[in-house]
């Protein structure tokens, strides 16, 4: 009797959770959703990367690849000569683990 309880009980559950996906589901897809940045108020380079991004998604994405990459450099060699300016010594690692 316990296992029937259990089962009905847990079918009751997994409907209901089941039940506001499909309400979600039931409308139209948006098929004519357009996504653009606004350039009206911008000048300049960031004028630039947003026609980038309005008019070609793949110059969009070397350019965000590209500018990541650099940002990493630029930080990664500005944190290693602070750390040296510090007195920690990142060139030469000594391992003191077992």
């Amino acid at each position: 009797m316990r296992n029937l309880v259990k089962r009905a009980l847990g079918l009751v559950v997994g409907i209901g959770l089941c039940l506001p996906h499909l309400a979600w589901a039931s409308g139209e897809a948006a098929t004519n959703l357009v996504v653009v940045a606004d350039t009206r108020r911008v000048s300049g380079v960031l004028k630039y990367i947003a026609n980038v991004y309005n008019t070609d998604p793949w110059l969009f994405a070397v350019w965000a690849v590209v500018i990541t990459a650099l940002w990493g450099a630029i930080l990664g060699f500005l944190m290693d000569f602070i750390m040296e300016r510090s007195g920690l010594d990142l060139k030469s690692r000594k391992i003191l683990e077992h």
